[in-house]
């Protein structure tokens, strides 16, 4: 088995013989660099003994009864690897402190057990997980497809080839079954033929149509004549127990291991994960899973999940999965899930059926090739905090294959998923009445013929882009007509309702529209006029057909507008224009052979000079080249000219300088541990205040160092002390009410979060958060009735200003009101 690789590959991938090769499309193959997924160290990978205990794993000359602690039999002793990952986890609970588990290149079957958490895994940390990988002699495959080994197809007419399964009962419906039969690495191309809309084999008719007999156990594959035994064949079915339809399944709260370097193929249902914390995924392989690629359970935080390929999974999605025209309850699923505080970076996401990737709170997820998944290659989706940046999102085709068998009378229904044929760029979507969408960074992206450039969901509830940045990406819509299916395709879509959205700002973008009845911008609902209203549209540049004459529009409205118009109509994009942005490449109907250079501006491109400085965290360009210090800025994401401004701390193992320490892809001047950066300042009790592990510029604390007033001190607790970073100074008030602390950031923010650090003794009882402008006129922004004291979380703040000031109306005992740290959180706004 797995004999065959699609000559194309090698021109990306070593060659193997135990695996399949997927068939990376060739329009990426110059996009790649050394941030991304390299298949030509495949078969090379290999975990090293560590300083721990040593674990083998060998399915060809080791035994389950041997045990495990020796990479080779010694005659007359039970010395010697594990057969079985499942009999090395089971008998080994708790590996020992930093274990590594080896194994031999190969295929093994199965479904690997529960995973124990503490107190059994207790003696893992960051600077001592368990590893799990190859031995380093070929790739390991993990796989739960239907084992055939002992069976052979034979003929059963000239294009016929059937298989005896030995599995009964179901019908291929969801719940079990045969679902996919995938043969040269191709699942487009075969599909099932059901009982109830065929006659059973009669109609297996053309290649690629298979028939799965539930009473007998035979499986039919047309194949127009060749044997399935001579190509790389996989059978998925989703059959047996409930929790044996995983490839893994960690329960209880295991942390820090690491999967390096593995394949999962053909799984029943998906790798999942399930509590727990600091699980990485590097190099690994997801391919063909019957759900998720890899899924992991929004509770288990802190991951990082670098340079894998994911690859044809969420096959029992509708219509992906090319199930019974009769059954359209497929399970909705991204092909790559990270749980929340996730960091997703250099992988390939391709060729899925359900979105790419989707994040989650805190997630940063960059540096990925993301091409041609069902729905959207990147979905933004539940929590606040995420970070964008620096992917390119790819969509090549309308795929005919994902309508098959589905009814021949299209309804509404059926015309909204046959829209979904072209893959969407980035979306924004708030999956809760509540719309907690908040605090996006979505910047230096390259987005290539997406149905939906970059979109906003319509909403639930609440929903609204607030306090979000979308900066500096480049964007194409496709070349084609798009009416055959319905819809048109759109640059960047934003739903903006109101007060539902806010403080949400979308400069230096490139738009570039390649058809004359689709459109480089709309938007839905009402457009707000004021900078710290709704969303604020400016510097951008847009271009589309000359016969294109409204390439602006409301989505639901009867308006459209050229850019003058849209301007006049809203007084959005001031500055932007309507342009030829002169990039390296002019046609974009043939996007063969795509390379970074052409994504960059020619001599003379209004591009140059024209976009706004912004902020130091966005400062640098897809290539890591520095923008100028305040000055303009280059629109789009590459800045002509820039010098590679590299950080010394990458995600690929860089170290940083001096003291600081490499942490969750930016270096921290403290001590990190996973993507966690704790802050050296000491408390009484010496315990260590964790920070988020997102940007560091994201989490800048925007009251650190600026000075402070007070309306009183008592003795010298100064009210600077507040906001020194240190938890053992403090400002103190006189012993009476009220009282206040002022904070000048230095220039008008949104400030969506803040942490107060009472002293024990002197806590407010009742106060109130206030902003302002001037610092004379003040607004409440937050009322508390009954402080809690101690570290005080304030998370859900919303107001806009240069000073905050923390008033209290009561104090909590006789003594007055004192703070140790001030803490404020938000982000820039106009001026």
């Amino acid at each position: 088995m797995y004999k065959t690789i699609l000559a194309l590959l090698i021109l990306l991938l070593s060659v193997s013989v135990e695996a399949y090769e997927p068939s990376l499309d060739p329009r990426i193959i110059n996009l790649l660099d050394s941030r991304h997924y390299d298949g030509t160290k495949k078969d090379q990978l290999k975990l090293s003994p560590g300083q721990g205990n040593n674990w083998y794993i060998d399915g060809t000359n080791g035994h389950d009864d041997y045990d495990g602690r020796h990479p080779d039999w010694i005659p007359g002793t039970n010395k010697g690897p594990k057969r079985t990952i499942r009999a090395t986890i089971q008998q080994y609970v708790d590996p020992g402190k930093g274990a590594r588990v080896m194994i031999k290149a190969g295929t093994y079957y199965e479904t690997w057990p529960w995973f124990y958490g503490p107190p059994y895994w207790s003696q893992n940390d960051e600077n001592n997980r368990m590893i799990i990988g190859p031995y380093g002699d070929g790739e390991v495959i993990v796989t739960q497809q239907l084992d055939l080994r002992d069976k052979r197809w034979e003929p059963h007419t000239k294009n016929i080839f059937k298989i005896q399964t030995d599995m009964t009962g179901g019908g291929g419906t969801f719940a079990e079954g045969i679902h996919q039969v995938i043969i040269d690495n191709d699942f487009r191309s075969f599909h099932m033929v059901t009982s109830t809309k065929n006659p059973g084999l009669k109609g297996v008719q053309k290649y690629g149509d298979w028939w799965w007999d539930n009473k007998t156990g035979w499986l039919y594959v047309f194949t127009g004549g060749f044997n399935p035994d001579d190509r790389d064949t996989i059978v998925l079915d989703n059959s047996g127990p409930e929790d044996e339809r995983w490839s893994m399944y960690f329960s209880y709260n295991p942390s820090y291991i690491t999967f390096y370097g593995l394949t999962f193929v053909g799984s029943k249902a998906s790798p999942w994960v399930s509590s727990g914390s600091h699980i990485n995924f590097d190099n690994c392989r997801f391919m063909f899973a019957n759900r998720a690629g890899l899924s992991i359970y929004k509770d288990l935080k802190y991951c990082r999940i670098t340079r894998n390929l994911v690859y044809g999974n969420v096959m029992n999605n509708w219509p992906r999965g090319h199930r019974s025209d009769n059954n359209v309850d497929g399970l909705w699923q991204a092909a790559l899930a990270p749980s929340a505080t996730s960091y997703v970076a250099g992988n390939i996401v391709m060729d899925n059926g359900g979105e790419g990737i989707q994040g989650i709170d805190d997630a940063i997820i960059e540096d990925n090739i993301v091409v041609d998944n069902f729905s959207v290659g990147i979905y933004v989706g539940v929590g606040a905090n995420q970070i964008v940046r620096r992917n390119i999102i790819l969509a090549t085709r309308q795929d005919p294959y994902d309508l098959y068998g589905w009814p021949e009378k299209q309804g509404q229904f059926w015309a909204k998923i046959r829209r979904k044929l072209r893959q969407m760029g980035i979306t924004m979507a708030a999956e809760d009445p509540s719309g907690h969408f908040t605090n996006a960074r979505i910047y230096n992206n390259l987005i290539i013929g997406s149905r939906y450039g970059i979109s906003s969901a319509e909403g639930k509830g609440s929903f609204g882009i607030k306090n979000s940045d979308i900066f500096n990406n480049i964007i194409i819509t496709p070349d084609g007509d798009a009416q055959e299916f319905e819809d048109i395709y759109v640059g960047i879509l934003m739903s903006n309702w109101g007060e539902r959205s806010y403080n949400s700002f979308i400069r230096n973008n490139i738009v570039i529209c390649q058809y004359p009845v689709h459109t480089t911008l709309a938007q839905r609902g009402p457009i707000k006029k004021g900078p710290d209203d709704g969303i604020s549209w400016d510097n951008n540049i847009y271009f589309a057909p000359a016969d294109m004459k409204y390439p602006f529009m409301e989505y639901y409205g009867p308006g459209k507008y050229t850019l003058a118009s849209w301007q006049k109509a809203f007084g959005v994009d001031k500055n932007s224009i309507f342009a030829d942005p002169q990039l390296n490449r002019s046609d974009w109907s043939d996007v063969s052979a795509l390379k970074l250079s052409d994504f960059q501006t020619r001599d003379g491109s209004p591009a140059r000079d024209r976009g706004e400085a912004l902020l130091e965290q966005f400062a640098t360009d897809y290539n890591f080249g520095k923008r100028p210090h305040n000055s303009g800025w280059d629109i789009g994401a590459f800045e002509a000219g820039a010098e590679p401004d590299v950080p010394s701390c990458r995600w690929d193992g860089e170290m940083c300088s001096g003291d600081d320490e490499c942490c969750g892809g930016f270096c921290c001047q403290s001590r990190c541990a996973g993507q966690m950066c704790f802050d050296r300042r000491e408390t009484s009790s010496d315990e260590e205040l964790p920070l988020k592990p997102v940007d560091k510029l994201l989490v800048r604390n925007l009251a650190l160092n600026q000075k402070a007033t007070a309306s009183t001190i008592h003795k010298s607790l100064d009210p600077q002390n507040a906001v020194d970073g240190s938890s053992r100074t403090r400002w103190q008030a006189d012993a009476s009410d009220p009282q206040w602390i002022a904070v000048d950031l230095g220039q008008r923010y949104h400030i969506s979060r803040m942490v107060l650090h009472w002293v024990d003794l002197g806590a407010a009882k009742s106060y109130s958060v206030q902003v302002s402008d001037d610092g004379v006129q003040w607004t409440d922004v937050l009322t508390k009735a009954n402080g809690l004291g101690g570290k005080e979380e304030l998370p859900s703040i919303s107001g806009r200003g240069r000073y905050v000031r923390i008033f209290t109306t009561e104090r909590s005992n006789t003594y007055g009101v004192s703070l140790y740290e001030i803490e404020v959180y938000g982000s820039q706004l106009n001026k």
